[in-house]
């Protein structure tokens, strides 16, 4: 019996003295970083760089439309064409509206 008693005495013991350890020190609070901060989220375009855009719009379609100093081009995430001949205007583009045909 004096046996049993010791060990559970050694196991009182390491249960006291290991506890602390096993508990976290603080609590886990997760990082939520801005994602307009995270340079990985943003890319440049050289393309469009040299056109002096003003304003881009995504149609419903899934064309990206691009108002420029010198027009209106759509950009296909490669090149940027030039909409001549569409009636499109040869000035600077400020503002581009979708019709949605209803």
């Amino acid at each position: 019996m004096r046996v049993g008693v010791r060990a559970m005495v050694a196991v009182v013991l390491l249960l006291v003295l290991v506890a602390p350890l096993l508990n976290a020190q603080a609590p886990y609070e997760p990082v939520r970083p801005e994602p307009a901060s995270e340079s990985w989220r943003w890319r440049t375009f050289p393309d469009l760089a040299r056109l002096g855009v003003r304003v881009v719009h995504s149609s419903r379609t899934g064309s990206m439309w691009v108002g420029a100093a010198d027009g209106v081009f759509r950009f296909d995430g490669i090149e940027a064409v030039r909409m001549d001949g569409t009636g499109a205007p040869d000035r600077p583009v400020d503002h581009i509206l979708e019709n949605l045909g209803r």
